[in-house]
């Protein structure tokens, strides 16, 4: 039996009257699930004496068919983020206390904060509030073929899956780090090569360490490059995957805006024709590199319309 709830078009109505509106729900859904409990159960026993069952159709009664709480609770905790407009009118904690009120109103369940049976995930926007639960105690970014950890490896293998790497793929990080992107695609992906570059000697002997560690030495290739001249011929790489980590490499953000343009001229340059490009940015790079984008797309313009104004 599973249940789904959902949230959606949340609006501004304020923080009180919200608040009340979920206690007054909770409650009437409470008494809801009780009255067609009894009710259920009374036109069924009702129905049994009306065939004219035996003995053993009488043991049908109602407390059997009612569904009671566990005679030992679950025990839960909510951990809870809000995004949008209504993370100023809502805090974690508020949503997370009616949540956790309704839980136990509603199937019994007991809040323990430290040390409990099931942890329930809630991420709540404004279109939409998304439950989820963990289906086992280990993270799922724990990986047994990882000696030195960097980006976590839950992510890299998103962006690994958003190239679309094919057979005979040529895959490039050219900011490679430690080189957790290229080893999860490289698990995932047996008949492509890989190739990570890095200006940092440390990273790359790290990422040396993590390679061989993982057994993929045939197939990931590290070599020593500044990612504003890569070392590779024009249109030979089919996926560019880099985690641009600006946070770190670069002192201010005048180096990152400085940069960042030459850095995604050199993967334009190097990608072949229909190639794919994943990058992780921070919000304050994407922000940049839309800026960048919407340049680009407006100088041709610009020229074609002075050209035809001629």
């Amino acid at each position: 039996m599973g249940m789904l709830v959902e949230f959606s078009s949340c609006r501004k109505n304020g923080k009180h009257g919200v608040i009340s509106r979920a206690d007054h729900s909770v409650e009437s859904t409470n008494r809801r699930v009780d009255d067609v409990s009894k009710n259920f159960a009374v036109e069924s026993v009702e129905n049994i004496n009306a065939a004219g069952g035996g003995r053993d159709d009488a043991l049908l009664q109602p407390n059997r068919i009612r569904q009671e709480p566990p005679s030992v609770p679950i025990s839960f905790r909510i951990s809870c983020k809000c995004t949008g407009s209504l993370s100023r009118y809502f805090s974690t904690q508020e949503v997370s206390k009616i949540i956790g009120v309704g839980l136990s109103r509603l199937l019994g369940w007991k809040v323990d904060l430290k040390n409990p049976q099931l942890e329930v995930n809630v991420y709540l926007s404004d279109d939409h509030c998304l439950l989820g639960f963990p289906l086992t105690r280990l993270p799922l970014a724990n990986r047994s073929y990882i000696k030195t950890t960097g980006l976590r490896s839950t992510v890299a293998w998103a962006m690994a899956s958003l190239a679309q790497i094919q057979p005979g793929f040529c895959v490039v990080d050219p900011m490679c780090g430690v080189g957790t992107i290229l080893i999860e695609a490289a698990q995932e992906h047996k008949a492509a090569r890989f190739l990570g570059m890095d200006i940092d000697d440390g990273q790359l002997q790290r990422a040396n360490e993590n390679v061989e560690f993982a057994k993929l030495g045939n197939r990931i290739h590290l070599l020593k490059s500044s990612s504003t001249a890569l070392p590779l011929p024009s249109s030979t790489v089919d996926a560019v995957v880099c985690d641009l980590p600006f946070g770190r490499k670069f002192g201010t953000k005048a180096n990152a805006a400085a940069n960042l343009p030459l850095i995604l001229a050199e993967m334009e340059r190097v990608l072949c024709i229909g190639g794919t490009l994943v990058l992780l940015l921070s919000p304050q790079l994407s922000c940049l590199l839309k800026k960048l984008l919407a340049q680009k797309d407006a100088g041709p313009k610009s020229k074609h319309g002075n050209g035809a104004s001629n």
